[in-house]
């Protein structure tokens, strides 16, 4: 625990006695150093999804089993010589040998006389998910398979880092997780069997930008958060750089700019790991017509997605990257003061709008554009600096509507009346083009 004291600012003349707040954050030692020749101990926290054994871990983790005996073709059990290190939870767990993938039945698992273990394929268990069936030799490796059978975000990352990692249960904020993506990206239904150890931190990534998430750790709350990259619904802090921050520094940050989007997803082969078009089965593409020449030089992005299999899906991701980046977005730091309560702190995953002569529009006119904070760090003066993206949305159907008007009802009352126009109505940008809340 680190916990920070501060005295409340006052403009009362009158008061004395100050007020003292204080926060706590919460980390996990990584490591503790030997003392030096002083006596001095060096001790490295970090959070949780960033300690070097989390990060690294890998799913499946790297195999430790091998049949005990040969293999034949037509064989409905095999038998193993350890059961040591297998992480799946389910009880029809995958193995692959070779590149053959066979599903077990868990739950029948036996041990012999011989020390080896039986384990019993299930009806049909031979050869799945578009492998052949084959025979193998004694001593051939049988590596676990990490499953991912049509899952929610929320259920995906949670089965990762519970089951394949060794960050403590009680950092997870599932409640919150469901409640997100259950509002925004309820449709992304992630599938993959991931037969080649892979490190965690390659699948977060993967996750996160195919689906247009964030996670992070929160250290006041002890407990790793996930966002969708949307809209913020409600009113959003608003922060001026004549009062609030200092050291303000904007960029128009040309890399994020995208005028071409294209995601090839559904996997021609569990087995192959590579990133090559060939690879998969199906394209989906979201094209800027309208910005495509602005700047001269269009910039376009190719995604390899081993976890979508739905065009559905691929296009809201791919739309969502388009709507945001076809004009380079303006990246920005600062610095605020840690005790700021005026306004409330800004911490990673917040959306707020700043106030800033750096913002014009074409006329000349100020506007105050919208932020996503993508890092919050105090520094050794307990100084807040902060990183964030422009969060600017041109047009799309990418997220339901919120609670405004529709023909003069708003949301909820308008479903009830139209039941038969389903639950979610399209997005429906404003005549400048951003979006309405």
């Amino acid at each position: 625990e680190i916990r920070t004291s501060f005295q409340q600012s006052s403009n009362d003349i009158y008061e004395i006695e100050p007020t003292w707040s204080s926060t706590t954050e919460k980390y996990e030692i990584e490591s503790i150093s030997w003392p030096n020749r002083n006596g001095e101990v060096t001790v490295t926290a970090k959070d949780p999804i960033n300690l070097t054994d989390a990060l690294n871990a890998k799913c499946p983790p790297v195999s430790q089993i091998k049949l005990y005996s040969a293999l034949a073709v037509g064989a409905n059990h095999m038998f193993v010589d350890s059961v040591v290190g297998i992480k799946s939870p389910d009880v029809l767990t995958i193995f692959r040998i070779n590149d053959e993938l066979c599903e077990i039945d868990g739950s029948t698992v036996v041990q012999q006389p011989n020390g080896s273990f039986k384990v019993n394929f299930t009806q049909n268990g031979r050869g799945i998910l578009g492998t052949t069936h084959a025979a193998h030799d004694a001593v051939a490796t049988v590596q676990e398979v990490a499953r991912f059978d049509d899952l929610s975000i929320n259920d995906t990352i949670y089965k990762i880092l519970n089951s394949y990692s060794e960050i403590g249960s009680n950092h997870f904020d599932t409640i919150n997780w469901a409640a997100t993506v259950a509002a925004w990206r309820s449709s992304s239904l992630l599938k993959n069997y991931i037969s080649q150890p892979t490190d965690i931190k390659t699948l977060l990534s993967e996750i996160c930008d195919q689906n247009q998430m964030m996670i992070w750790y929160d250290a006041y709350i002890s407990k790793i958060k996930m966002k969708a990259v949307a809209p913020e619904l409600g009113t959003l802090k608003r922060i001026s750089d004549l009062e609030d921050v200092w050291d303000l520094q904007v960029s128009e940050d040309d890399t994020l700019r995208l005028n071409s989007v294209s995601m090839y997803h559904t996997p021609r082969s569990w087995i192959s790991n590579s990133n090559k078009a060939a690879d998969f089965e199906r394209l989906s593409v979201s094209i800027d017509n309208l910005y495509y020449d602005l700047y001269g030089s269009p910039r376009e992005r190719n995604l390899y997605s081993r976890w979508i299999t739905s065009d559905a899906v691929a296009l809201s991701t791919t739309g969502v990257l388009i709507n945001r980046f076809r004009a380079s977005p303006f990246r920005i730091k600062f610095k605020m003061v840690y005790s700021n309560s005026s306004i409330g702190r800004i911490n990673t995953g917040d959306n707020f709008r700043l106030e800033s002569k750096h913002f014009q529009n074409a006329t000349g006119a100020e506007y105050v554009p919208e932020f996503i904070c993508i890092s919050a760090k105090t520094d050794m003066k307990m100084n807040v600096e902060i990183e964030a993206v422009a969060y600017s949305y041109f047009a799309g159907n990418n997220g339901p509507i919120g609670a405004t008007s529709f023909d003069g009802q708003n949301y909820s009352t308008y479903i009830a009346a139209n039941p038969d126009n389903g639950g979610v109505l399209a997005w429906i940008s404003q005549a400048d083009g951003t979006m309405v809340n």
